[in-house]
C-alpha cells in the first residue's frame, strides 16, 4: 500500500464508522425480528413451541457459522466488501418475503405425510426438524456473511482489530436485542406475523440500497495489513502452538453460551410461562449482554499486551456467573412472586418483572460471553502476523 493509500484509508475509516454502525444495527434488528417471527410460524405449522424455538436457534447458529466461514474467505479477496454486504441484505429480505409461503407448503406436505408415518415421536420430530432446517439454513447463511463483509470494509488497521470487531459485534447485537424486544412486545401484537415480516423485508432492502449507494460513492480503500506504531504488541508467550487454539476457545465458548441460554430459558419459562413475551424478554436481555460485553472488551483487547489474560478473565466470569446462577435458581419463583406483587399483575407489570429477573440472571454471564469474541479475534490477528 502506498503512502497515499494509507492516508486515504485513515481518512475514510473514521467517517465510515457511523454509517457502518447504523447499517449493522438495522441488519441485526431485522435478523432477530425474523427469528421471533419464524419461531411463531413453525409453532403454528408444527404445533410444538419448544421444537420451533430449538429449530430456529440451531438454524441461526449453524447457518451463521457456515456463512461466516464460506463467505468470509470470499469477502477477504473482494475489493468491494460493502457491495457484497448489500447483496446479502437484499437476499435476506427477498427470502424473508418468500419463507412464509415455503413454510406453509412444508406444513401441507407434512400434514399429508403424517398419517403414513410409523407411530414414532423420534422419527416425526426428525422429519420436522430436517424440513424446517432446510428452509431456514439459506437465509441464516446469508446473515452469517454480513459481519465479515462489513468488518472487511471497516477494518483499515490491524492494531484496531479488537475495536472494529467489538464495535460491529456491539451494534449488530444491540440491534438484534432491539429487534427481538420490539418484535415480541410491539410489532407482533400490532402488525401480526405478515405485517412484521413485511416491515423487516422493507428494512432489509433499505439497508441494501444504502450500502450499495455508499459503496458507489466512496469505494473502500484496501486494508493495510501492516501493524502501526500504535499497536500494543502481544506478549510472545501468548503466541504458542497450535496457532488455532484461540479458535477452539471461541468454539467452546459458543457451545457454552448456547447451552447456558437454553438452560436458563427452560428454567425461567417454568416461572414466566411459555409465551412469545417471555421468549422475547429473555433473548433481548441475553443479546444486550453480548453487545455490552463486546463493546467493553473490544477496545480493551487492543490496549493490553496480554489478551490471553483478558480471555481468561472473561471465561472466569462465565464460570462464576454459572455457579452463582445454580445456587440462586431455587429462589427465583419466590423472587418472581414478590416482584410481580410490587409491579402489579398487569401486562406492564408482568413485562417489567420478566425483564428485571432476566437482567439479574442472564445479563452477567452474557457480558462475559460477549467479551470473548473480540479478544479471540485480536489473538487470531496477532497469530497471523507471525
Amino acid at each position: 500500500m502506498t503512502t497515499l493509500d494509507t492516508a486515504r484509508a485513515s481518512r475514510i475509516a473514521p467517517g465510515r464508522t457511523a454509517i457502518f454502525a447504523g447499517l449493522f444495527v438495522m441488519s441485526g434488528a431485522c435478523a432477530l425480528t425474523y427469528q421471533v417471527v419464524w419461531s411463531r410460524l413453525l409453532a403454528e405449522i408444527f404445533g410444538v413451541t419448544a421444537f420451533a424455538v430449538s429449530t430456529v436457534l440451531v438454524s441461526f447458529m449453524g447457518g451463521m457459522a457456515l456463512g461466516a466461514y464460506w463467505l468470509g474467505t470470499r469477502v477477504d479477496r473482494s475489493a468491494r466488501p460493502l457491495r457484497i454486504f448489500a447483496l446479502l441484505e437484499a437476499g435476506i429480505g427477498a427470502y424473508g418475503l418468500l419463507l412464509p409461503l415455503l413454510l406453509a407448503a412444508a406444513g401441507a406436505i407434512y400434514d399429508r405425510l403424517f398419517p403414513m408415518l410409523p407411530d414414532s415421536f423420534l422419527l416425526k420430530s426428525a422429519i420436522r426438524f430436517v424440513m424446517s432446517l432446510s428452509l431456514l439454513l439459506f437465509p441464516t447463511i446469508l446473515m452469517g456473511g454480513t459481519l465479515p463483509a462489513l468488518g472487511r470494509g471497516l477494518l483499515q488497521r490491524k492494531d484496531r482489530v479488537g475495536f472494529a470487531v467489538g464495535l460491529l459485534y456491539f451494534v449488530n447485537t444491540l440491534g438484534a436485542a432491539l429487534g427481538c424486544f420490539l418484535a415480541g412486545f410491539w410489532l407482533l401484537p400490532k402488525l401480526g406475523l405478515s405485517g412484521t415480516t413485511r416491515l423487516a423485508v422493507v428494512l432489509n432492502f433499505a439497508v441494501a440500497v444504502t450500502a450499495y449507494l455508499v459503496d458507489r460513492r466512496d469505494p473502500p480503500a484496501p486494508v493495510d495489513d501492516r501493524p502501526t506504531a500504535g499497536a500494543a504488541p502481544v506478549e510472545s508467550g501468548a503466541l504458542t502452538e497450535p496457532a488455532s487454539w484461540p479458535l477452539w476457545v471461541a468454539c467452546a465458548s459458543g457451545f457454552a453460551a448456547l447451552a447456558f441460554e437454553v438452560i436458563w430459558f427452560r428454567v425461567l419459562v417454568l416461572v414466566f410461562g411459555s409465551t412469545v413475551y417471555s421468549f422475547s424478554a429473555m433473548l433481548a436481555v441475553f443479546l444486550l449482554g453480548l453487545a455490552i460485553g463486546s463493546a467493553v472488551f473490544g477496545p480493551w483487547s487492543d490496549r493490553t499486551r496480554s489478551p490471553v489474560r483478558l480471555l481468561a478473565l472473561a471465561q472466569a466470569g462465565v464460570a462464576i456467573c454459572a455457579l452463582g446462577g445454580s445456587l440462586a435458581v431455587n429462589h427465583i419463583p419466590l423472587l418472581f412472586l414478590r416482584t410481580i406483587r410490587d409491579f402489579g399483575i398487569t401486562y406492564e407489570g408482568m413485562t417489567a418483572t420478566k425483564l428485571l429477573l432476566s437482567l439479574l440472571t442472564i445479563l452477567p454471564p452474557a457480558l462475559a460471553f460477549g467479551g470473548t469474541f473480540p479478544v479471540v479475534v485480536r489473538l487470531a490477528a496477532a497469530f497471523s502476523r507471525f
